[in-house]
């Protein structure tokens, strides 16, 4: 996971249509992930350890 530069921010702004296009509610920039880090994390989140029966 890492915190995205101000130019990666002014990217992804671009990309929506907003009513307040200078901050879109953000006080930071937004943390994003590698996409090694999402297959990690669906790796985990699908995994049956830890899971216990009801």
């Amino acid at each position: 996971m890492f915190q995205l530069t101000k130019e990666e921010v002014k990217d992804w702004r671009s990309q929506f249509v907003t009513s307040d296009a200078d901050k879109m509610g953000l006080r930071y920039p937004p943390f994003a992930f590698t996409e090694q880090g999402i297959a990690m994390l669906s790796s985990v989140l699908n995994s049956d350890k830890g899971k216990t029966d009801l």
